[in-house]
């Protein structure tokens, strides 16, 4: 039977290496020479391009959702505390979603007991983000 060849080839990012590409083929010179394995380069700054791309749209939309989390969490909080006309002003005044723009803990509505909802169990989900942003500016 005819032996199939393969080659493995790093798909690089800023961050590094983002994943392998798998190459096969049943003509073991197509990877044989460097000149051959030259013409990969444009395929495999494709893929890893489009890797990329889908990697940094998956980190946004994790994030997304926890600003959605954290803004119902947030509102319910204002709920427990205060009747529902002086919640809705507040939520309208400052609500972190309803802007449309991405927020930090800092962007909160500051009435005095924001530092409290930091430390309880939305916490937890927004470190890793924390982490992922220190790294990849790196």
């Amino acid at each position: 039977g005819s032996a199939e060849a393969h080659l493995l080839v790093p798909l690089r990012a800023r961050h590094g290496c983002i994943g392998v590409l798998h190459l096969s083929s049943a003509k073991p010179e197509e990877f044989a020479d460097a000149e051959k394995q030259e013409a990969f380069g444009p395929l495999v700054d494709a893929v890893a391009m489009q890797l990329s791309a889908l990697r940094s749209q998956h980190e946004l939309d994790c994030k997304h959702r926890q600003q959605e989390a954290l803004a119902s969490d947030y509102r319910a909080m204002l709920e427990s505390m205060f009747p529902p006309h002086v919640v809705d002003e507040l939520s309208k005044a400052r609500s972190p979603v309803a802007s449309g723009s991405p927020c930090t803990m800092d962007e909160l509505p500051d009435i005095g007991f924001t530092r409290g909802i930091s430390e309880c169990s939305t916490a937890s989900d927004w470190s890793p983000t924390r982490k992922l942003r220190q790294t990849s500016a790196e």
